[in-house]
C-alpha cells in the first residue's frame, strides 16, 4: 500500500490517521499499532521539516513483520567525505 502527500504538517496528520486506520483493519490481533503510529509520526515530521516536495509512505506486508517506509521526494544531497 502506498500513499503520496504534500510535505505539510496538515497532510502528515491526515496521513497518520489513514495509516493507523489501515493498520487497525489489517494487522493481527495484539499488534503494536500505537508504536507503529508513533514511529510514522516521527518519520513524517522529519520528512515534512526537511523536504519541500511530496512525501511517499509505503507499507510492505511481504516480510515476516510489516515494514513502513517514508521517503521525501526532494532532490537529495551529496554526502561529504570526512577528512582522515
Amino acid at each position: 500500500m502506498d500513499w503520496y502527500v504534500k510535505a505539510t504538517h496538515e497532510a502528515a496528520s491526515q496521513l497518520r490517521t489513514e495509516v493507523r486506520d489501515y493498520l487497525s483493519r489489517h494487522a493481527v490481533e495484539g499488534a503494536d499499532i500505537g508504536g507503529a503510529e508513533l514511529a510514522l509520526a516521527e518519520l513524517l515530521t522529519n520528512a515534512v521539516e526537511h523536504s519541500e516536495n511530496d512525501v511517499w509512505v509505503s507499507i510492505d506486508w511481504g516480510a515476516p513483520q510489516p515494514m513502513i517506509t517514508v521517503h521525501d521526494l526532494g532532490p537529495g544531497f551529496e554526502l561529504q567525505e570526512e577528512a582522515s
